[in-house]
């Protein structure tokens, strides 16, 4: 919680019920709130990709620790007078059409004799839970039941994995916190041999159910198979990862070196964080730009992976996305 120079609320309420022994000018201060929810703080949203505000509730507790609440409002700015000196904890929450909470912020206010304190609310998405299902699309000459597959989910910005439930060609989870995961899906032959697996990123909204589809390659040798997303892009705000050097061969022993950048609009107050992999181990995970030169030692075909995603003040995730490659080693 910040603390800052603000006031708030009406008057009569906050006299009422958290008094001084003193009257005047020399016991009170005012408030001037600024409130915003542009667009820029829309669509960091995890949680509702609408997030339309009808209107706005502050509610608040006095130096004297006692908690009030005030009426509705739709203007982005209010102006409050006849506050009790001293630190108020303030909340403004901003509401959808249908009475939900969508935007928050609150901060620690300190209301100063005869002075008008100023508060810019920036007011953020409220994070809540979501379902994702993952519906995996098998070549019709290929017997699934064949294969093993395991798909995990872990928060971007870092955290545990928990490994998806599969079955009947659908891996689901239930319950996940709204905000931008890594979806680890490996697919092995009942034998043991990993023939496929990809990594990415992936968004979870609130009170939403969504669906993706995972497309597995014809031939175990190849690959390229893809995870698509069955939904407004918008919502997902991802950001456009470029690859530069890759290749689709290469002799053993040469050297493979690729950068990635994104190609979307980053504000210039968040960096850009990557995750590099290559045949399902992390490589590493870097800020700003990211260069790897690859040893090329062993034959095979290998599958590469790169997310790149930024982060607020709070190290939660903004925007994330990823780009992916294959390539083969070959023998001398």
């Amino acid at each position: 919680m910040r603390k800052m120079i603000l006031g708030i609320l009406a008057a009569s309420l906050l006299i009422a019920g958290c008094s001084s022994s003193g009257n005047g000018e020399e016991e009170h201060g005012q408030v001037l709130i600024h409130i915003n929810d542009s667009s820029e703080i829309k669509s960091r949203a995890v949680n509702n990709p609408s997030l339309e505000v009808d209107y706005y509730q502050l509610s608040g507790i006095c130096p004297e620790g006692e908690p009030y609440e005030w009426p509705e409002f739709d203007e982005d700015e209010i102006h409050i007078i006849e506050l009790l000196t001293g630190d108020w904890e303030f909340s403004v929450h901003g509401f959808d059409h249908l009475d939900e909470p969508v935007l928050k912020d609150s901060a620690e206010v300190s209301i100063y004799p005869g002075e008008t304190a100023q508060w810019h609310a920036e007011l953020e998405p409220i994070h809540g839970y979501g379902d994702v299902t993952l519906d995996f699309v098998w070549p019709e000459d290929i017997d699934e039941e064949d294969y093993t597959v395991t798909a995990e989910l872990s928060p971007l910005a870092g955290g545990t994995a928990e490994e998806l439930s599969y079955s009947n060609g659908t891996a689901a989870a239930s319950e996940k916190r709204a905000g931008y995961y890594q979806l680890h899906i490996s697919i092995a032959h009942t034998q043991g041999s990993v023939v496929w697996r990809n990594f990415c990123s992936l968004r979870v909204l609130a009170d939403q159910h969504l669906d993706y589809s995972v497309t597995v390659p014809e031939d175990e040798m190849d690959l390229t198979g893809e995870l698509e997303f069955f939904w407004d892009i918008s919502f997902h705000d991802p950001l456009e990862v470029v690859i530069e050097g890759k290749t689709d061969t290469v002799l053993q022993g040469e050297e493979l070196v690729i950068s990635a950048d994104v190609a979307s609009s980053v504000d210039d107050e968040h960096t850009v964080m990557y995750k590099l992999f290559r045949g399902g181990m992390e490589l590493n995970e870097l800020a700003d730009s990211m260069d790897y030169e690859f040893a090329n030692n062993v034959t095979g075909i290998y599958h590469v992976s790169v997310i790149a995603y930024t982060l607020d003040d709070e190290d939660e995730v903004i925007q994330a996305g990823h780009k992916s490659f294959t390539y083969e080693i070959l023998a001398e």
